[in-house]
Parts: structure tokens; C-alpha cells; sequence
């Protein structure tokens, strides 16, 4: 990973002569990103971490294990919220033992989080948080990990022999909007002790894109960013490569599929060279996440949509309520959790699944907005 440098407009050289490809998995965290991507030559990079259990924790480090994983090339920490930092000081645990190692932690800067976890008014959160960044200070010093601050100004990091080929492009956050973020946060902060910092408008945005025989596939993983932060760093993105527009293959949805951060700009972003294209929602078992009205924007624009925990049933009618230890029950609907994993190869292109996590246009109505 380079320092930060002025954007330039990546030029496409040789293909790699033999097969290749990579795969994106977006495990099943309950309400939380926790994202790996297997990347050429055996190199792993994570997208936030969330392990709420000690089952979720077993799952992940099974996981680890079965894919054989003994380092992690790159870590991104998106933002400083609870459900994408809780249990990374484990893995950060793990992979600096028993032979295994750690690359590059990349993040947003540290005074943002730094300004995050003295003013956050969850004690629990603050106890993790710290204990992660006194994980992180040890490792530095001992020089088991290097660090990053990234920005929408950063450039691009690729694998060794497909640096034209595969990019890793943070869009986000600008340094303008960090500054005033901050500042505002700051500032409601002097008026207001328990005040909490707009950590998702500071949200690193990532990008994944893949240049093969004159043609490429953009990925999105935008963390919980807003939908102004999206659109000012996919701006950006166009203005490094020096196009009018990028159409997207596959987006992590951001927040969770919350309307409150949905970009209609963004699910029309659609790559018209061709037919699949697949939006993934990283969410629990919540009533309110996914919105509903996210993820009809999505297929209405021709998206497979996918969720880490899928709602299947019946959403019965209010004039058909059914009690249940006397409370009213409107609804017969189970919940099936699932790994959502996007794979694009040199030779198959991009595929994802599995089907059971594919969220129908009949299963809609399962799917509360904030209206309920």
C-alpha cells in the first residue's frame, strides 16, 4: 500500500497468461459486516470483523481454517461502530501466532477514532474499542503489522504480478468532509457530554475492480457511508480513471440495507455490458433491516439480491392476526442464515450464491420499513 499520492488513471498492460480469479465472502455475522476476500496467489484481505458469540466466533475461525488462511495480506476497518470492529482484536490474536501473519491495517485515520471512543456513551463499546487499539499499538511496535490511513486521495493497491489487472480503490472518506465531521462532532460535544460522533459519515468506501481482455468489474463495498459520502466517492473514482461514469457488478449494500443511507443514483449504477450484477445485505434478524423499499429499488433495477440472513413465510394479513402467549402475531416466517459468496474467474466471470440466500420479489413483504 503506497502513501498517499495524486490519483492517476491506471493503464491496462498484459493479462496474466494462466486462469485466475477471486472470491468475495460475506459471512454470516448476524448484524454486522464481516467480509473476506480471497485475492490471487493464496493473499486475503478483511472487511471489518463483528463476532457477537462465541458461535459466531467458532464459525469464523472454522472458516479460516477450511480455507487455509495463515495471513492477511490487508485489514480494513471501515468505521469505528460496534458491529464492524467487535472480535477483531481476536483475529488480530490469531494471525500473530503459530506461524501466521498480519500485512497492512487500513483505516480512516486514528484522531477520528480516537475522537470516537472518548466521546461514545456505550461503556461496553468504549472497553472494546480500546482494548482493540492497545492490540494494534503492540503490533505496531513490534512490527508484526504496518499501517495506512486511508482517503479518497490514496492511490490504488493491487497484487504483486496483476497490479494493472486487480485494484483495491478507497473512495472515501475525503478529507473535507472528515474535517468537518469532525469538527461538527467537536463542537455538539462542548454542548452536549454524551453527544456520539457521525462515525458512518467518516465510513471508508472500498472499491474492487477487475481489468481482463478490455473489459472490467467493479465491486463496492461502501461500509455504512452515507449517501452523499457514496456518491462524492464513486464521483471520485470516475474523475481517477477519467470516465463520465462506471457501471457496478456487485455492492455490498450499505448499513445493513437501511433506507437511511440508500443512494437511488447508487442502484442505478448498473454495468449494461451485462446480466448479472448482485447486491448483498449484511444484516440479522432485525424488523427494520433490511427496508423493504431498499431492496425493491434494487431489483426494480434488475439486482440479485442477497442477504446473509433471509426472511421465508407468510406475512399474514392484519384482519388474520394469531396470538402467541397472548400477544398478537402477524406474521409465520422462519429465518435462514447463510455465507453469501460473489466469485468472478477469469474463464466463468461472476457468479454468486447460494440460492437459498436470494431475497425474491415475492418475499418482499417480509421486509419491514421504518414505517413498519
Amino acid at each position: 500500500m503506497s502513501e498517499e499520492v495524486a490519483p492517476r488513471t491506471p493503464s491496462l498492460s498484459r493479462e496474466p497468461s494462466d486462469p485466475f480469479g477471486l472470491k468475495v465472502i460475506i459471512f454470516e455475522c448476524a448484524h454486522g459486516d464481516t467480509i473476506l476476500i480471497s485475492l490471487p496467489d493464496e493473499k486475503w484481505a478483511l472487511i471489518d470483523c463483528h463476532l457477537p458469540s462465541r458461535r459466531v466466533c467458532d464459525r469464523f475461525f472454522e472458516l479460516l481454517d477450511s480455507c487455509g488462511i495463515s495471513r492477511l495480506e490487508y485489514i480494513f476497518q471501515t468505521h469505528p461502530d460496534f458491529d464492524h470492529f467487535y472480535g477483531m482484536t481476536k483475529v488480530l490474536e490469531y494471525f500473530t501466532c503459530d506461524g501466521r501473519s498480519l500485512g497492512y491495517w487500513c483505516d480512516g485515520g486514528v484522531y477520528a477514532q480516537e475522537v470516537q471512543s472518548l466521546i461514545w456513551p456505550d461503556r461496553v463499546s468504549q472497553k472494546h474499542f480500546a482494548k482493540l487499539q492497545e492490540c494494534l499499538d503492540r503490533l505496531g511496535d513490534e512490527g508484526k503489522i504496518q499501517f495506512v490511513e486511508l482517503n479518497d486521495r490514496v492511490e490504488a493497491t493491487s497484487c504483486k504480478g496483476y497490479e494493472d489487472v486487480i485494484k483495491l480503490t478507497p473512495l472515501g472518506p475525503s478529507a473535507r468532509t472528515k474535517r468537518r465531521v469532525t469538527r461538527s462532532d467537536l463542537a455538539r460535544l462542548q454542548e452536549d457530554p454524551n453527544a456520539k460522533m457521525e462515525a458512518n459519515r467518516l465510513s471508508v468506501i472500498l472499491a474492487l475492480s477487475i481489468h481482463h481482455n478490455d473489459e472490467s468489474w467493479n465491486f463496492l463495498f461502501p461500509g455504512d457511508a452515507g449517501a452523499e459520502e457514496i456518491e462524492g466517492g464513486l464521483e471520485a473514482w470516475c474523475q481517477r480513471l477519467g470516465v463520465d461514469r462506471i457501471g457496478l457488478d456487485t455492492i455490498k449494500l450499505p448499513h445493513h440495507g437501511s433506507l437511511a443511507s440508500h443512494s437511488g443514483h447508487l442502484a442505478k449504477m448498473t454495468n449494461a455490458a451485462r446480466t448479472k450484477r448482485f447486491a448483498v445485505i449484511s444484516a440479522g434478524n432485525r424488523p427494520k433491516l433490511p427496508d423493504r423499499a431498499v431492496i425493491q429499488d434494487y431489483q426494480d433495477n434488475s439486482w440479485c439480491v442477497l442477504a446473509t440472513t433471509r426472511k421465508k413465510g407468510e406475512k399474514l394479513a392484519p384482519s388474520r392476526p394469531m396470538t402467541l402467549a397472548g400477544r398478537a402475531r402477524h406474521d409465520a416466517v422462519t429465518v435462514v442464515t447463510q455465507n453469501v459468496t460473489i466469485t468472478w474467474h477469469s474463464e466463468t466471470h461472476l457468479t454468486a450464491g447460494p440460492e437459498a440466500a436470494i431475497i425474491s420479489r415475492e418475499e418482499i413483504a417480509l421486509y419491514e420499513t421504518a414505517a413498519g
